[in-house]
């Protein structure tokens, strides 16, 4: 309702000011008309602000409405002052007065609606008051009866706990007197069966299990009983053998030490990737005159004499890469400097892959061997270039060898005189024979 009063006090308003200042001032030039366009749209900016008043009730609106009727009272007001220098209709008093009833209906509408806010906020306290009794009302009414619940509830869990706590003593007293009942009975097997199991688990092989027949939880613990006796005859027995194979295994492992370290050939165990030896046997140790801690942990070529030194990285080298060496003949170094002539055999350790982890190494004494050989050369050597005739001849006086100076002499090839008799020499002078060796001139 206020809505519409104001809105038909605003229409009439522009409505008026439309019709009779423009009309009756035809003959008004540009700057007046402009004057006249800005009032209009000074009316329509209060009507705007009043609507925005009536709907959201913000004060604001109402100051900038009083703005707006201030600012077009004197629009007016130099709108007339033109007006009357130029002789024209003289319509602006009228105009003014509707704006002033324009702004009473306003203003009466904000004090109505003031008014009806504030009827309305009563109204809502009041109600608001009213519901906070009722429901402090309602509030004691739900203690009250809560209250008695309580004690109610509580009446019930006293009868209920001594219902419990009696029909509890009742049956602490029934299993008392089962348990009296049947410990008798019980209790003589058991302490039997305890006993024969307290022997059984000290090594008492003769103890003897008590009989009981029943099919029950003793009987089960009598049964145990007797497969832990047997299990216990196994046990003795399977530890008898152990200890038998424990001593066996000892002197088995005694023999192969004492044929690993006192061989007659040289045994060392020599890693792939740094070339330090792992273990060696105590031959090797005597034989080069330092102990076995001393040779452990130190590289192999520290043992061997420097004189063949490329012949041992050749030989090393071909065991990483293929696992083996075959009779390489190398000097070992004593410790006082001395060197021993050895023949090398190498094969290896492998891991699943191939790769060679370490060695078996052993190293055969070849010095005297050596020594004969470079005596046999000598003697070959002196045979060779003898000026006398010499005829080597097995003890059946069957020639085996001759040398140059035989065939110079005689005239007989080595083709022509190996394999004849020596009786082939009659013809060519006289004959020494001494063991397998025959000499002449």
């Amino acid at each position: 309702m206020i809505n519409h009063d104001f809105s038909e006090a605003a229409s009439k308003a522009e409505g008026y000011f439309s019709q009779h200042m423009l009309q009756g001032n035809s003959h008004l030039h540009g700057h007046e008309v402009m004057q006249e366009e800005r009032i209009l749209n000074t009316l329509l900016e209060i009507e705007n602000a009043a609507m925005h008043y009536f709907d959201s009730l913000d004060p604001k609106y109402v100051k900038n409405t009083k703005a707006n009727f201030s600012q077009v009272r004197a629009q007016i007001e130099n709108l007339k002052e033109h007006l009357n220098q130029q002789g024209g209709s003289d319509e602006t008093q009228k105009a003014l007065q509707n704006i002033d009833t324009y702004e009473r209906i306003f203003l009466e509408a904000v004090q109505r609606t003031r008014g009806y806010l504030f009827l309305v906020n009563v109204v809502m306290s009041a109600e608001a008051y009213e519901v906070l009794y009722h429901a402090q009302k309602m509030s004691e009414q739900v203690v009250q009866e809560m209250g008695a619940i309580e004690q109610s509830t509580f009446s019930m869990f006293e009868q209920v706990v001594t219902r419990i706590v009696i029909a509890i003593v009742i049956s602490l007293l029934l299993v008392v007197l089962f348990s009296l009942l049947i410990g008798r009975s019980l209790t003589r097997p058991l302490v039997r069966l305890t006993a024969a199991f307290n022997a059984l688990s000290k090594g008492a092989q003769d103890t003897r299990i008590p009989p009981y027949q029943v099919k029950d939880e003793i009987g089960d613990l009598t049964r145990a009983a007797a497969v832990f006796k047997e299990k216990n005859l196994q046990t003795h027995s399977l530890l008898k053998q152990a200890e038998q194979l424990t001593v066996e295994l000892m002197e088995s492992e005694e023999k192969y030490i004492d044929l690993y370290d006192n061989a007659p050939d040289m045994y060392a165990s020599v890693s792939a990737e740094t070339a330090e030896v792992l273990q060696c046997n105590q031959t090797v140790a005597d034989k080069l005159g330092y102990s076995k801690d001393e040779i452990i942990g130190q590289p192999i070529f520290f043992l061997y004499h420097p004189d063949c030194m490329d012949r041992v990285q050749a030989a090393f080298e071909s065991f990483v890469e293929t696992g083996e060496v075959h009779n390489a003949e190398l000097q070992l170094k004593t410790r006082d400097g001395r060197k021993i002539e050895v023949s090398l055999n190498v094969t290896s350790v492998c891991d699943e892959n191939g790769k060679v982890l370490h060695s078996r190494s052993s190293w055969m004494d070849v010095t005297e061997r050596k020594q004969i050989e470079e005596t046999v050369r000598l003697y070959s050597q002196a045979m060779e270039q003898s000026g006398e005739a010499i005829v080597i001849a097995d003890p059946k006086g069957m020639i085996e060898h001759i040398n140059p100076a035989f065939t110079s002499i005689t005239g007989y090839t080595e083709e022509e005189a190996v394999g004849k008799k020596t009786s082939l020499l009659n013809s060519c002078g006289k004959v020494l024979l001494t063991g397998r060796h025959g000499r002449g001139k």
